[in-house]
């Protein structure tokens, strides 16, 4: 999305590749409702699979005042700075709160440097990658999730099947997903710090909330996923057009893809200003969702 909310080039280059393809997958609501703005039609809205199953998960016990953010990286997009931040925050009205960073980007010293200058050292652990994911989520009493930009986030699944409440910037999590996750606006680690605290202080208030997490994961099943995923395959070597097309119309399902959520949903990020803040070829939201015209 922000290659093509960035400049014109980035549409342009994303409209004429995809009519390149049989099919165009999207893990993301948002996006499949901008593409099918841009006049993208072979697309299709196809979430990630489950790392874990919500079924035969363990939940989190909840008892500790553990906080937990997990990423690939967690550099500027994914907000590692925000997480900090509202630590920072959170120490304040819960001193024994502990925040673990679990990620595989080495390059963290900016954060390291973060945490040193406001002395959270005894608050924040940095911790490389571990093959015992489980040991950290059993022992979590809320999630945050601090990114600016988001797909179909895996680490949220999996938090959610752990029953943990999550804390997030309001972003774009692949529709159902969204569900079960409290938000702040985006870069308002301050906000972000208010819900971990009301969470920390009333176990039955994340205990409830984490509930909602998990029985949200249960809404499409892993198997329900990989038969869309078979019959794309079927229409597509039998070459069924008619196929192709009910299968298309399948994935509107509100279950899966609600087109008013996903209009909203952006045109509340494009009014924060926070996410994409390069839109050389739009003046407001309405002229986003026109540039359409680029396929003519």
């Amino acid at each position: 999305m922000s290659s093509i909310f960035s400049n014109l080039t980035g549409v342009y280059s994303i409209w004429k590749f995809n009519q390149l393809n049989d099919a165009y997958i999207q893990v993301n609501a948002d996006d499949y409702y901008v593409n099918k703005r841009l006049g993208i039609n072979n697309s299709f809205f196809l979430p990630n699979l489950y790392t874990f199953d919500p079924d035969t998960t363990p939940n989190s016990n909840l008892t500790y005042n553990n906080l937990l953010i997990i990423g690939r990286e967690l550099d500027r997009i994914k907000g590692g700075m925000y997480g900090v931040k509202a630590m920072d925050i959170v120490r304040r009205e819960v001193p024994d709160a502990k925040l673990y960073m679990i990620s595989a980007n080495g390059k963290v010293k900016f954060l390291e440097n973060l945490i040193q200058e406001l002395n959270l050292t005894k608050n924040i652990q940095i911790i490389s990658l571990t093959k015992n994911i489980s040991k950290y989520l059993l022992n979590t009493s809320v999630f945050i999730n601090p990114s600016l930009s988001e797909a179909c986030p895996m680490v949220i699944n999996e938090a959610k099947a752990y029953g943990l409440p999550i804390v997030g910037f309001n972003v774009s999590y692949s529709f159902p997903y969204q569900t079960g996750v409290i938000t702040a606006q985006v870069t308002n680690y301050t906000q972000m710090a208010e819900e971990i605290i009301k969470l920390l202080k009333d176990y039955n208030y994340r205990k409830k909330k984490g509930f909602e997490a998990k029985e949200s994961m249960k809404l499409i099943s892993n198997k329900e996923i990989v038969y869309k995923w078979t019959q794309l395959f079927d229409v597509l070597i039998n070459n069924d057009i008619e196929g192709y097309k009910k299968l298309q119309e399948s994935t509107f399902d509100k279950k899966y893809y609600d087109e008013e959520k996903a209009r909203d949903h952006l045109e509340s990020n494009w009014n924060q200003g926070k996410i994409f803040n390069k839109y050389f070829c739009c003046h407001d939201f309405n002229d986003m969702l026109n540039i359409t015209y680029i396929n003519n």
